[in-house]
């Protein structure tokens, strides 16, 4: 499947998203990363991406390349979690909108609002997890601020 975009959309590369166990203690959601298909879960090797987009504000968006009905993903380990089931091929998946960083092999969006937890939509996270995706930031506007 080949996806056609604007010019300010970006392919910051194609792997199996996942997020450092750390993440998930903190509930920060923040930082995630794409590992090499064919490496495995217990020697999983990281996709490293191009830093030229650090700083912009933009969404990250995972684009389903392969779905995967995973024993690690929770549609299949916590059947009838609301919102979540495992994606279509195709299917367009926003996981947030923010100021982009990366650290190291890891990629993240820092919120607008400053908020400290669920940096990225946790639902979305649990549609995306451990899916062969195409990942890609597309730059939007910085939100107007309240006078």
């Amino acid at each position: 499947m080949k996806f056609h975009f604007r010019p300010d959309v970006t392919s910051l590369g194609e792997g199996i998203l996942d997020w450092e166990r750390e993440e998930r203690i903190s509930s920060r959601f923040g930082f995630i990363h794409l590992c090499a298909p064919e490496s495995s879960p217990e020697s999983p090797r990281k996709i490293s991406f191009s830093k030229d987009l650090r700083g912009r504000h933009g969404k990250l968006i995972a684009f389903v390349r392969t779905p995967v009905e995973s024993w690690t993903h929770v549609a299949t380990v916590v059947p009838g979690v609301p919102g979540v089931k495992i994606p279509r091929l195709g299917a367009r998946i926003v996981l947030g909108e923010g100021i982009l960083f990366f650290e190291g092999d890891e990629v993240g969006l820092c919120p607008d609002d400053g908020r400290a937890e669920g940096w990225l939509k946790h639902n979305a996270l649990m549609r995306a997890h451990n899916q062969c995706v195409a990942l890609y930031f597309e730059e939007t506007p910085l939100p107007r601020q309240a006078d």
